[in-house]
């Protein structure tokens, strides 16, 4: 027999409990009990028929419920963010989210589809990194004022880039959603390049409109959550009013990216939009 894939004598309790404020994060990576055995191996339960709730779906909705998140903590973690921000002369920007965003789905996880949560405070999250890496792709494919700017304020392969870019977080306990998407070609995806003949069962891999769709849900956070952004200078080689002012331009780009291209997954489809607050 397979074991379960779950810590040895983890005495977790049977569902998450509110009332105890745990680590959503830590619970969603670690102590998912979506699993059974099937042919001494244990994997992800799935809906048996039509009529059956989905199991992927009833674990999602768990952290649906409820705002995640300890509001001491993330009132702590934003206070020291902008306090390190301004001594290093830089600022921040507060973002809500226009609708649906996703961070993490490229994590693997049971319910196939991952989710970024902060390994300290337990909320959804955009790493600094992400934060960096979206105002290059805005700078080098959509805005065509700034470009000379791109190397300075993000580095290149020789030089590293002027300003530090924090981590998005949350002010306060973020709602969560359920979401879902609905592919119509899943064989081909995930075995369309081990097609070797033509036959019935190879068919089936093809993509083509025939396909039923199908419902893969996924966590999301709800439209209207505020996250803050920062940035500050690396070094100060400049004034302070010179720092100043080209933090406030990086963080107009940031906030040009933000409402044009997104940030997180699916931004393709409408996800990841954010306002300023």
């Amino acid at each position: 027999m397979a074991t379960l894939p779950l810590y040895k004598n983890h005495n977790s309790p049977p569902r998450l409990d509110r009332n105890q404020k745990p680590h959503c994060g830590l619970w969603w990576e670690r102590f998912c009990t979506l699993y059974r055995c099937v042919g001494g191996k244990w994997i992800a339960a799935e809906a048996q028929n039509d009529r059956e709730s989905s199991p992927k779906l009833d674990w999602i909705n768990e952290f649906a419920r409820d705002a995640c998140g300890d509001p001491a903590m993330l009132a702590l973690a934003e206070s020291r963010m902008r306090n390190l921000c301004t001594t290093l002369r830089g600022s921040t920007r507060t973002f809500a989210t226009d609708w649906h965003f996703v961070t993490g789905l490229g994590i693997d996880h049971a319910v196939e589809n991952g989710f970024g949560w902060h390994p300290t405070l337990g909320v959804p999250y955009l790493p600094g990194c992400a934060v960096k890496g979206m105002l290059r792709a805005w700078l080098t494919h959509w805005d065509e004022e700034d470009k000379s700017k791109l190397d300075r304020w993000l580095g290149t392969s020789k030089e590293a880039g002027k300003f530090v870019f924090f981590d998005a977080l949350p002010p306060k306990p973020v709602k969560l959603t359920a979401d879902v998407m609905t592919p119509h070609m899943g064989n081909w995806y995930s075995e369309g390049a081990s097609i070797s003949a033509v036959s019935h069962e190879e068919c089936k891999k093809i993509p083509g409109d025939w396909h039923n769709p199908v419902p893969v849900p996924f966590l999301a956070v709800q439209a209207g959550q505020q996250f803050v952004f920062a940035v500050a200078p690396k070094r100060s080689g400049d004034s302070a009013e010179s720092d100043r002012k080209e933090v406030a331009e990086v963080l107009d780009q940031i906030e040009q990216a933000l409402t044009w291209i997104g940030a997180g997954a699916k931004t393709a489809v409408g996800y990841g939009r954010f306002e300023r607050v």
